[in-house]
């Protein structure tokens, strides 16, 4: 622990030489800088990306279940066929894979017209169950909002949770359309919710899925009890190889079922977000990997600057050490002082980089946020490039170890060195 009299001690020994500790210092507070502002930036892009993905509202666990069409024929079927499933395949599919711990049909449509008064808009219009919440996690705009529950498929109930987007647009606030009734094909359906999409006119609405059978929304009357694809939780496939094992074990027991060729890669579909969120994860890492080699490499030159600098002031305090070597003072007090003083240069320059470096970048981020920079729109799609580019606490705690780390080895040298001149040698300087 240092006292009161080594920190005046350390203070005094640099002041000596002024203009030395300050550029040495300098070079030290810019590699921390460099350092901070490298790995905020790489924190601001992967925090961006991560805000896309959560968009969509997808649970971890959440594989999304889509029944398409065969590549083949096989066995009298026809290349380009179409399979029926229906609500009762998705429950038989999970009840034969016990990776899968809830299953949600749906039904899906693009470009369905809705209306309210003199207003209309289209939607993405999804016929779901109550599981579906379960699955994925919306963010309502109203807070009063609530999603399909089991009465609503059970009586068949017109009933619709609409996104944002369409919400303003038809009742230019989101508030305003609680309780109402919009039209869809001539029929009214109540508005029960609002949720957040970041696919602005492209967004989701959703109706239960009976309703949406009964009702012939998703398409031709022969087809109108069919589900196009579910969505399922499986906390098991953590993992690009997980998935190609579940994608090949579904496509066996629906070959199974629908008499289709078990090769058949285009017959069934899975999407997991976990194995995305883990690609995703590897990417960040080597991104952020990088970013602490560039960083590093410019913050080793100051330590390179702190080591020649302490080199210096070993040399010019020779008599000063043997001195003390002949007072008694032992091999780690030797040590000591010229490591305590090495570590006080790098830490406090440090110190002041990583304190310039997060307000430099929360700067950034204000300017940003104000002039809407960290935000492109695609479309209608909201895309996040750069969302809070500050450092988090282990990284800031990482970057202060390395800079007493980085003390340390630039201290050790010049010790040994002052360790090696002979006691009497050193007391003629």
């Amino acid at each position: 622990m240092l006292g009161r009299e080594q920190i005046r001690e350390i203070v005094a020994t640099l002041s000596m030489n002024k203009l030395r500790t300050i550029l040495t210092g300098l070079a030290v507070g810019w590699g921390v800088l460099i350092l901070v502002i490298l790995l905020s930036s790489g924190t601001g892009i992967s925090r961006g990306i991560m805000r896309n993905i959560s968009a969509q509202g997808l649970n971890n666990s959440a594989v999304d279940i889509s029944f398409g069409y065969l590549s083949e024929p096989y066995n009298g079927l026809p290349r380009w066929y179409e399979p029926a499933y229906h609500i009762d395949d998705c429950y038989e599919i999970q009840r034969q894979m016990p990776q899968i711990q809830l299953v949600a049909p749906y039904n899906n449509r693009w470009g369905i017209r809705v209306s309210y008064a003199d207003r209309a808009g289209e939607t993405y219009l999804f016929g779901v169950t109550e599981a579906y919440s379960q699955v994925r996690h919306l963010k309502y705009k109203v807070s009063s909002s609530r999603f399909i529950n089991t009465r609503d498929e059970r009586e068949i109930r017109k009933v619709i949770v609409l996104n944002d987007y369409l919400a303003r647009s038809l009742f230019n606030t989101e508030e305003a359309a609680l309780g109402k009734q919009v039209m869809i094909s001539g029929s009214g359906y109540t508005v029960i919710g609002v949720h957040e999409d970041s696919y602005g006119e492209n967004g989701k609405s959703y109706i239960p899925l009976s309703t949406m059978q009964i009702m012939r929304l998703s398409g031709s009357d022969h087809r109108a009890n069919q589900v196009w694809g579910m969505q399922a939780l499986c906390p098991s496939i953590d993992s690009d190889e997980a998935e190609e094992a579940f994608d090949q074990a579904l496509t066996q027991i629906c070959a199974g079922m629908k008499g289709f060729s078990p090769s058949d890669e285009r017959a069934i579909r899975v999407d997991s977000q976990a194995a995305m969120l883990g690609t995703m994860k590897q990417v960040f890492f080597g991104i952020d990997l990088f970013l602490w080699l560039i960083g590093l490499s410019t913050l080793i030159i100051g330590v390179v600057g702190v080591i020649n600098i302490m080199q210096i002031a070993v040399t010019e305090r020779k008599r000063e050490i043997g001195i003390r070597k002949a007072l008694g003072a032992k091999t780690k007090d030797i040590i000591g002082m010229v490591l305590t003083e090495s570590v006080f240069i790098t830490l406090i320059s440090g110190l002041m980089g990583l304190v310039v470096g997060v307000g430099i970048m929360a700067l950034v981020d204000y300017i940003m946020v104000v002039n809407g920079w960290g935000v492109k729109e695609i479309g209608s799609f909201k895309s996040y490039l750069f969302i809070n580019p500050n450092i988090t606490v282990s990284t800031a705690i990482g970057a202060i170890l390395v800079m007493m780390l980085g003390g340390l080895l630039a201290g050790y040298l010049p010790a040994r060195k002052a360790l090696r001149i002979p006691t009497v040698e050193a007391m003629r300087q």
